[in-house]
């Protein structure tokens, strides 16, 4: 990666061959509901060329009402020169946060396409531009522009030729399938032809196999439609700009509207949002860390009247509840300089219709909400707790008061402790019927009579933070006796990863990042040698190294696995919450780390953090969670040793930030 300018950032054209090219990069534009991503390379078919896509998601996505549908897969394009093509190298890309620059070269010739998303997304439509330019002396210059075209919910098979509608008029192509259209409009001319393609998608879902060779993703198949065409004479102007809108009810007004957006405006708002906050001195990590906040604030989609962050790109295009409220915790000065109080007190007030009988909704499902989250009613409230401690605003005091009292009422059993069923918390995985968390030997009869570490640990949060409230004097000393004897190992100086109180109890001794949360909340509950031993076995069992791309700093932490687990290598939903590093997991860790003084661990995991997300996969964005480098490599490179990216590339609670900067007073 080379540098220029502040907030730009260059990247040579290439893929990446290490476990299934699982470290591919891409670009990624995030604007509300809206998302625009391709692979940093470009592949060459037919004679034309366009940027690859390694994922079945990737292209030109737009959420309509409650279906996020993809329009574009990429746009094919071609340089001819006296009716010839003119051949051109992939040479590199220029990223900023919000555009995207290709270059293509030869001897003669440099041609430059940049992608841009329009901030301006409505309710029913998005878009933004492409812009084409030439520098060169050849002789009688034409472009040609072909789109390939997926309309389609993003997680459906591509349809038939015969589902489309497409009109070519002068200008304009327009693409439509039921009900939803694709416009394209620049100041050339266009033809209608249309032809079906096959693309694989390399990495598929982010599920991987064994194969010839190794383990490799599980591609996807689908079929893209190139949809017609539109040329520009290039001899006297030596630029053509095509304006693109997606979604329901276009118009041409709409294509030449997101054809004017200036991308000026988005530098001139990152300045601002920089300047609240303060970086480290380091130029690399400050740079990066640049990136990191700007992404940050494009996690947007429309719920409940309010915008606000989804769990992540693709499939996780949904608010989460848990993920939302971890963020929001972690992240609550953040939010504060970007969206203000009064965001986030219509947030937590609007989101509490969620809450059930003590138990938060997984996500917002408008038919049929799923309650099965009881870590997400207890992060509401203690957001809900420090948006107060933080304000002061009586008023909300008042007005959640009833639900603080409902959800405890709800939850309190005798001995001060919840019991829940295993998936109730954050490691959700269920297959055939049965948690994942459960120990595979364990004979379970009723799977409501779990005790799960971290959500009695943010229990035991929570009542301390009704007695701050409210004064309620709730009995916090009888559950956090409870909790040190249901789940303290003494003889190792750990947490147990999951209990079951059946006809008789039984205790799991894997070593697991919900112990590390607990932990992590806990911290002021345990003694310091408490809190050494409990290192001791993290930095034994559970820490995972990492060697950076950009830091010459050799292999340093990264994160820790979620299990110790036999189950070494992701394949799939089995390994899901096994031997797996998930970014969320470090902000727990540095709460440990923080108490016992090992400053030092937690900056190299930050700076290893700010290095995956510059160095691999979707480049300012975070990866949902990594497998250990075990099994059969069909490529092996330099960087074959570090943690393996896998599932999907874009996940806000990966994104953490506040142990990264400050916000400026004042």
């Amino acid at each position: 990666m080379k540098t220029k300018g502040d907030l730009t950032f260059r990247y040579p054209q290439e893929e990446n061959p290490d476990w299934g090219y699982a470290r591919n990069r891409c670009f990624v534009l995030k604007r509300t509901d809206a998302c625009w991503s391709s692979s940093l390379f470009s592949v060459k078919k037919d004679g034309f060329t366009a940027p690859n896509r390694d994922y079945p998601q990737q292209g030109l996505l737009f959420k309509t009402g409650d279906r996020y549908t993809k329009f574009m897969d990429a746009p094919m394009f071609k340089l001819l020169s006296e009716g010839n093509v003119v051949e051109l190298e992939p040479s590199e890309v220029e990223l900023t946060p919000w555009k995207a620059k290709y270059i293509y070269r030869n001897d003669e010739t440099a041609l430059e396409v940049v992608y841009y998303l329009s901030p301006s997304t409505m309710s029913d439509k998005a878009g933004g531009w492409i812009k084409f330019t030439v520098d060169s002396d050849l002789n009688d210059l034409e472009l040609v522009v072909s789109p390939l075209v997926d309309i389609r919910g993003i997680g459906e098979e591509s349809p038939d030729k015969g589902e489309y509608t497409v009109k070519a008029v002068k200008d304009t192509l327009r693409i439509s399938r039921d009900g939803y259209s694709l416009m394209l409009k620049g100041d050339g001319n266009t033809i209608d032809h249309v032809e079906q393609t096959k693309w694989k998608y390399k990495l598929g879902d982010g599920f991987r196999e064994e194969g010839d060779g190794g383990i490799r993703f599980r591609d996807k198949e689908r079929k893209p439609l190139r949809a017609g065409a539109m040329t520009f004479e290039l001899n006297d102007r030596k630029s053509a700009k095509i304006g693109i809108a997606c979604g329901r009810d276009i118009h041409e007004v709409d294509a030449e509207f997101f054809r004017g957006s200036d991308p000026t405006k988005d530098r001139k708002l990152a300045e601002r949002t920089l300047g609240k906050f303060s970086f480290p001195d380091d130029e690399k990590m400050k740079r990066f860390m640049k990136a990191r906040i700007l992404s940050f604030s494009t996690f947007s989609t429309r719920q409940g009247g309010i915008e606000m962050p989804e769990a992540g790109e693709w499939w996780f295009k949904d608010v989460w509840f848990r993920d939302l409220f971890e963020s929001l915790y972690h992240e609550m000065e953040v939010y504060q300089e970007l969206k203000g109080d009064q965001w986030i007190k219509k947030l937590l007030t609007w989101a509490r219709i969620y809450i059930k009988d003590g138990v938060m909704a997984s996500k917002v499902d408008k038919s049929d909400p799923a309650y099965n989250s009881i870590d997400g009613s207890l992060l509401y409230l203690l957001c809900a707790a420090k948006y107060y401690e933080k304000t002061g605003d009586k008023e909300f005091k008042e007005n959640i008061h009833k639900t603080f009292y409902s959800v405890i009422q709800s939850l309190w059993e005798e001995d001060g402790l919840i019991r829940c069923r295993p998936e109730y918390s954050w490691m959700d995985s269920v297959i055939d019927g049965r948690s994942t968390r459960i120990p595979e030997n364990w004979d379970v009869e009723d799977e409501s009579k779990f005790l799960l570490p971290e959500v009695n640990a943010l229990w035991i949060k929570v009542l301390e933070e009704y007695d701050k409230l409210y004064g309620a004097d709730e009995d916090i000393r009888k559950a956090w006796g409870s909790f040190k004897e249901m789940f303290w190992d003494d003889k190792k100086g750990f947490l147990y990863q999951i209990v079951y109180e059946g006809s008789e109890v039984l205790r799991d001794h894997t070593e697991s990042s919900a112990a590390v949360m607990a932990l992590g909340m806990l911290k002021d509950y345990f003694f310091g040698y408490e809190l050494m031993e409990a290192w001791e076995v993290i930095k034994q069992r559970l820490l995972v190294h990492r060697k950076p791309v950009y830091f010459d700093d050799g292999h340093v932490p990264f994160g820790i696995l979620t299990k110790n687990s036999k189950r070494r290598t992701y394949m799939g939903d089995a390994e899901y919450h096994e031997a797996v590093i998930w970014p969320r997991d470090s902000t727990y860790l540095f709460m440990v780390l923080e108490k016992i003084g090992r400053k030092s661990i937690k900056e190299e995991i930050l700076k290893n953090t700010l290095d995956h997300q510059m160095s691999e996969g979707a480049i300012f964005y975070n990866h949902e969670l990594f497998s250990l480098p075990e099994g059969v490599n069909p490529h092996e490179t330099s960087q074959s040793s570090n943690p393996v990216p896998v599932k999907n590339p874009i996940q806000l609670w990966s994104h953490f930030l506040t142990d990264f900067l400050e916000v400026k007073e004042g």
